[in-house]
Parts: structure tokens; C-alpha cells; sequence
């Protein structure tokens, strides 16, 4: 409950609009709110809710992912 009621509208708008604006110049992060969304669905699965491990971990994987597809996107037009 302390995480659910910790966020309100305003900070998604807020962090909505920097996304955007960031994926001005890589539009890869488009992909933030689709990573989140899945992260949050597979824990809720997996144990029923989110914990701090839970959202510590998210951070982690997500991060790893936008890094993964960030190296991804960028290889292909090297070594030709």
C-alpha cells in the first residue's frame, strides 16, 4: 500500500513528459512504459505484490533491458 499511494498523477505526467522528451533523441525509450508494465504484471503474478527487493530488482532489469536494446539498436550498422 506505502508504494501504490506514494505516486500520484502529477509524477507520472512529470516523468511522462521527460520520457518524451528523451526519446526526442532516442526513440528506443519508447519502450520504458511497456518494460514497466510487464515487470509490475510478472511480480504480481509471481508473488502477489510488489515489495522494496521487488521494485529494487525492477529498476535493475529494466535498466538492463533499455542497455541491451540500446546495444541492439546500435550494432547493426557497425562492421560492414
Amino acid at each position: 500500500a506505502r508504494f501504490r499511494s506514494a505516486i500520484g498523477p502529477a509524477i507520472l505526467v512529470v516523468w511522462g513528459a521527460a520520457l518524451v522528451a528523451a526519446s526526442w533523441c532516442l526513440p528506443l525509450l519508447l519502450i520504458t512504459p511497456l518494460l514497466v508494465l510487464g515487470w509490475g504484471w510478472w511480480v504480481r503474478r509471481t508473488i502477489g505484490a510488489i515489495s522494496g527487493d521487488g521494485h529494487g530488482a525492477g529498476i535493475e532489469v529494466i535498466e538492463t533491458a533499455l542497455l541491451v536494446a540500446l546495444v541492439v539498436s546500435t550494432a547493426g550498422g557497425h562492421g560492414q
